[in-house]
């Protein structure tokens, strides 16, 4: 079987061992770590350029933020082989991944930087007298531009740890990097638009907006039903619908009557996972701390085409770089990570939000 990103067959990418590519990058001596060795350089031939440390297949591992230590317990210790249930290590709490299994398209392996043309508006016809000529109505295109937006983190791992860790701490530390990436990326798609971000769907001109009220208010079924209205009505109710929101709405739209205060039904009834007859997905990304008037913690709701939406990726891996200098007097290495992304909302017809609900 082969997996995504650089080809690697599924035991190539199990075995992958990025504490054996940071011990070679150290040392300089990659005789042990032939397969990482392997993988820096076919991404590098693909990049056209060596990394500053090496290269890491995206199906290999990803990155993350927690500094990762021996001595500091929750940091690391409870890593260190000393007859550890390493087979029920506990892990930490992550939110939600959702735009892929809500059906955004990913490209990856991309190099320069990305413009996908696109029909912004259509043929405008004519109904005309007997001899008469129509009207010119000839279509307009766009551009669609997307362009790298670099994320990072570091790592700090002490000498111990490397030497000490169970084969576990491998996989632990690979998979908590793979999470944080992917988190990253989800939480953009969803709002982004900050600074050196990529723009997601909340911060895109041009989506359907709904409202409440002057300082926001709680939803109804109103809501629901204006927002996939604001997509029908543009005609982009194609594809990949569904609704996403956070848990806070998620509950609220669980305890709220559907029509009138004393009616049974509620605007999110059984089944818990659909709303309107679309599918609903729940994640922390989405927004809850959202101002509007005198409004504040306010959540969002949205409703949309997700195959309209395109996760770009730069290069088939993640750059890896390690710092040995930084904490040489303990022994301690610092991993520092980057992945190039950007996101691309293909129609903005295709989105509509709300992004004033009261959940309190």
């Amino acid at each position: 079987m082969k997996t995504s990103q650089l080809g690697l067959s599924e035991t190539d990418s199990n075995n992958y061992s990025i504490f054996r590519a940071i011990e070679a990058c150290i040392t300089g001596n990659w005789e042990k770590a032939g397969l990482e060795k392997e993988c820096d350089k076919a991404i590098a031939k693909i990049t056209g350029k060596g990394a500053g440390g090496f290269y890491m297949p995206l199906e290999a591992g990803g990155f993350g933020q927690r500094d990762l230590t021996v001595g500091s317990t929750t940091a690391g210790g409870y890593l260190k082989g000393t007859d550890h249930r390493s087979d029920i290590f506990i892990e930490a709490l992550y939110d939600r991944l959702v735009l892929k299994q809500l059906g955004a398209k990913t490209m990856s392996g991309l190099i320069g930087d990305i413009s996908i043309p696109a029909m912004d508006t259509s043929t405008s016809v004519y109904w005309v007298a007997e001899g008469g000529a129509p009207t010119e109505g000839a279509p307009t295109v766009k551009q669609i531009a997307m362009a790298p937006k670099t994320v990072g983190a570091y790592v700090d791992i002490t000498r111990k740890l490397r030497l000490q860790s169970s084969p576990s701490a491998e996989q632990i530390f690979r998979d908590d990097m793979v999470r944080k990436v992917a988190g990253a990326v989800d939480a953009v798609g969803i709002e982004g638009g900050g600074t050196n971000q990529p723009t997601g769907i909340l911060q895109t001109s041009g989506i359907g907006a709904v409202t409440i009220g002057t300082n926001g208010g709680a939803p109804t079924w109103s809501t629901v039903v204006d927002l996939v209205a604001a997509v029908e009505i543009d005609n982009a109710d194609e594809g990949a619908m569904a609704f996403l929101t956070n848990p806070k709405v998620k509950s609220k739209l669980s305890t709220t009557a559907k029509v009138t205060s004393t009616d049974s039904r509620m605007i999110l009834d059984e089944v818990f996972d659909q709303l309107y007859s679309f599918p609903l997905a729940a994640t922390n990304g989405v927004p809850s701390d959202l101002n509007k008037g005198s409004g504040t913690d306010l959540s969002a709701l949205i409703f949309g085409s997700f195959n309209n939406m395109i996760i770009g990726q730069w290069g088939p891996g993640v750059e890896v770089l390690v710092d040995p200098y930084t904490f040489s007097s303990t022994g301690g290495v610092r991993v520092t990570c980057f992945l190039d992304v950007d996101i691309a909302i293909l129609h903005a017809e295709a989105f509509a939000a709300c992004q004033e609900i009261v959940t309190t």
